[in-house]
């Protein structure tokens, strides 16, 4: 534009200097023409030269008011310049007015690691200094275009009409009134849509617990510390409810004037995090599941076992009838074990997702495994209740011979006592020491089998819970055997 306003000045000073030799080029015309003049009147040769004088004058005057006219175009283009930068400052605060752009200069929103509130980055200070920045490569841009009075050909025209190059274009910008005033509006603009922005963006404090969750929490810490069903349901209630509040508290994005508040990357970040730790807990969960069916197959399958060995002996039964008794008691534990993997079932199923085809599967294996599993335990009862039956039946013969037993060994027990106080090796003073020792250890021996079965027999009484035989005899022969013994 600038070298266009050049060329024209240009070309209109060369017509305003050429038109001086008007004179000097008319005396070469009327010399070539001879006598030609000769001819014209006095009044009209008078007539052109006034005319001629005239334009002279005017032509002269004319050259003599470049030096101005030229100042007075540079004043003009100037002033153009000057209002096209406030017309794109007063463009860019029109912009800032309207709401509900598709564009904008973003700025990401996250919490502040340093205190409660949120942060942006680039911040409000930043904004602030960044269109300073936009308003000054704007003078910078427009104060390239060369002025004017700055064109080489016009010097000798504008000399000595100004002592330098004029004002500078930046001093006449900055020294407008409308320009500060626009600067400062803009300015304070930014502050007060930051100022928007950070009321807008202050619920996402309610998932401010989220973000700490995201900064701390470690899964395999978690699972090293905790397998029980409460804790993992904890976690997950906690999880479904964070993520319900990441979709209600923080929207992917907010505009106010020319700012972009980004809000997405801290909701992906967020959401990703709580549907990973949702899938870790499930997949956790799962595992935790499929352990206790195994654990009760394998106690089933050892209740089975047990209930299948023989009762040929008292021992044998005596073992069995103790062995029911653990057997019952496993069953009704896994019994309570099926019910907790019922509930385990449940809270999968509570929080499966639907895109969770894998885990789907899963769910509905284990699913067949609790049902097999139920099943089972059923089976198992049937078997117990069978079992239960025989013992019961075999009850009062195995009873009757360990009662006929324990009065066996106390007859055997008297025997000795008899044998202690009577024997001829013991009471005998001739009785080499040698001797009666070694009787005395043989009765001593056969009486302590008689005490171990004895305290055997005791130990099946209490089994099939049947009072205690009192048993004097052992006190007695203590007490006899020892009198004996000391005389040897």
């Amino acid at each position: 534009m600038d070298e266009i306003i050049s060329k024209r000045l240009a070309s209109l000073v060369a017509a305003v200097a050429d038109s001086r030799t008007l004179k000097e080029e008319e005396d070469l015309e009327h010399a070539k023409m001879g006598q030609a003049a000769k001819h014209k009147s006095m009044v009209l040769q008078k007539q052109e030269d006034e005319l001629k004088n005239r334009v002279l004058k005017l032509a002269k005057r004319n050259y003599h008011s470049l030096g101005t006219f030229i100042r007075l175009i540079d004043y003009m283009v100037v002033e153009t310049q000057v209002k096209i930068n406030q017309e794109s400052a007063d463009l860019i605060y029109l912009e800032m007015g309207k709401d509900q752009k598709k564009y904008g200069i973003q700025t990401t929103v996250d919490y502040d690691p340093e205190g409660d509130g949120m942060s942006f980055e680039p911040a409000q200070a930043e904004f602030v200094g960044q269109f300073e920045k936009l308003l000054q490569d704007m003078q910078s841009v427009t104060e390239e275009v060369v002025r004017v009075i700055s064109h080489q050909d016009f010097h000798q025209f504008i000399h000595g009409l100004i002592s330098d190059s004029g004002p500078r274009f930046r001093a006449i910008v900055e020294g407008s009134v409308a320009y500060r005033t626009s600067k400062a509006t803009i300015q304070r603009r930014i502050i007060q849509d930051f100022e928007y922005l950070q009321g807008t963006v202050d619920k996402f404090k309610q998932c401010r617990d989220i973000n700490d969750f995201d900064q701390t929490f470690v899964f395999e810490t978690f699972r090293a510390e905790h397998s029980d069903l409460e804790s993992i349901k904890e976690h997950l209630d906690r999880l479904q409810k964070w993520d319900t509040n990441i979709n209600k508290y923080i929207k992917p994005q907010d505009t106010k004037g020319l700012i972009w508040v980004q809000g997405r990357k801290l909701k992906e970040r967020l959401s990703t995090r709580v549907k990973t730790e949702q899938a870790n807990m499930k997949t956790y969960l799962h595992e935790l599941a499929e352990n206790k069916v195994k654990e009760s197959q394998q106690g089933l399958y050892q209740i089975r076992a047990t209930l299948n060995k023989p009762l040929a002996t008292l021992a044998s039964y005596v073992a069995h009838v103790n062995e029911l008794a653990l057997c019952r008691q496993h069953k009704e534990q896994l019994v309570d074990q099926k019910k907790k993997l019922d509930e385990m079932k449940a809270v999968l199923s509570k929080y499966k997702s639907k895109d969770e085809g894998y885990q789907s599967v899963q769910q509905s294996s284990l699913q067949s495994k609790i049902e097999s599993l139920a099943t089972e335990i059923g089976e198992v009862e049937g078997l117990l209740v069978a079992a239960e039956t025989t013992v019961q039946e075999a009850r009062d013969a195995n009873v009757e011979d360990l009662e006929k037993r324990v009065i066996e060994e106390q007859e055997k027990v008297q025997a000795l006592i008899d044998k202690a106080t009577t024997s001829e090796a013991l009471i005998r003073s001739t009785t080499p020491a040698k001797e009666a020792l070694e009787e005395a250890a043989r009765i001593k021996k056969r009486f302590d089998s008689s005490v171990e079965r004895l305290a055997q027999y005791k130990a099946y009484q209490e089994t099939l819970k049947i009072p205690p035989t009192p048993i004097p005899e052992v006190d007695d022969f203590e007490k006899k055997f020892g009198v004996r013994h000391r005389l040897w």
